[in-house]
């Protein structure tokens, strides 16, 4: 049979969280000590990964060009946004945003096509 591997984080390996503030003019990560709610280390991109200007250029973009394409586009620089915050016990994740961003993060609610 097979043995079950147990994995221990070492108790010198504090706890620890991302907090991600998906904007319209960029993204924001935070790597966080739970135990002590220090920042360790923070990431912010330059601009929101989504073509446009603004919130609803990004809400265009989704409904026009499929908001799977949007949300592909996002999680990938989010997923480059957590590799470079480089956690090592990485327990929670919180995200907020602005509904469209959230939106298009979490694939739901965005309905209807843009016309002129």
């Amino acid at each position: 049979g097979h043995m079950p591997l147990h994995l221990k984080i070492s108790s010198d390996i504090m706890a620890q969280g991302i907090a991600v503030d998906i904007g319209t003019s960029g993204i924001r990560g935070q790597l966080l000590d739970l135990g002590t709610g220090r920042v360790i280390r923070t990431c912010i991109t330059t601009r929101n990964p989504i073509p446009g200007a603004n919130v609803m250029d990004h809400m265009t973009f989704a409904l026009n060009y499929g908001l799977e394409s949007a949300h592909k586009i996002l999680i990938s620089a989010i997923k480059e946004l957590i590799g470079l915050l480089s956690p090592e016990s990485l327990e929670r994740m919180s995200v907020c945003g602005n509904p469209i961003q959230l939106s298009i993060s979490f694939r739901c609610c965005l309905k209807g096509s843009y016309t002129d």
